[in-house]
């Protein structure tokens, strides 16, 4: 009733975020409503003609115009906003060593630091054993880790 349909503007910005950026990894930290509508189109394209889903329709006309800027349906592994974040919580360590003189953070000094590198070392310790990991380890991240002196 009278709503204003989001998806021409939303498209708009996603076309003005690229000319700038390059791509279209945009992570919510640079700007929440852009990265939510992303997430969102993904799903509703993902439950096209589902019945009962509250998601935004996805149209032939829309895929097409969302096709047409590059839009990335299923992002890489790879994608630069998974990059940047590891990268990100990387240079944290890194802060937290120089600061503390180790790489051994409590959960009660910085809670997602902590959740960091315990993902990373159970990723380290699959990777020997052989079994699946729930963080890729390629040989980027594994250089960026020993480059602060991880572990």
């Amino acid at each position: 009733k009278g709503r204003k349909d989001p998806f021409p503007e939303r498209v708009a910005a996603l076309k003005a975020y690229r000319a700038k950026n390059g791509h279209l990894h945009v992570t919510v930290k640079e700007d929440k409503k852009l990265y939510n509508f992303i997430r969102n189109v993904r799903a509703a394209r993902v439950q096209n003609g589902i019945k009962g889903s509250r998601n935004m329709s996805m149209t032939d006309e829309r895929i097409a115009i969302l096709d047409s800027i590059g839009f990335e349906w299923k992002p890489s592994k790879g994608s630069e906003s998974r990059k940047e974040r590891f990268l990100e919580q990387v240079a944290a360590l890194k802060a937290y060593g120089e600061i503390n003189g180790h790489l051994n953070v409590t959960v009660e000094e910085d809670k997602k630091l902590y959740k960091f590198v315990q993902r990373v070392r159970s990723a380290h310790r699959k990777i020997d054993s052989g079994g699946p990991s729930v963080m890729s380890m390629t040989d980027d991240r594994i250089a960026s880790l020993d480059s602060i002196g991880f572990e």
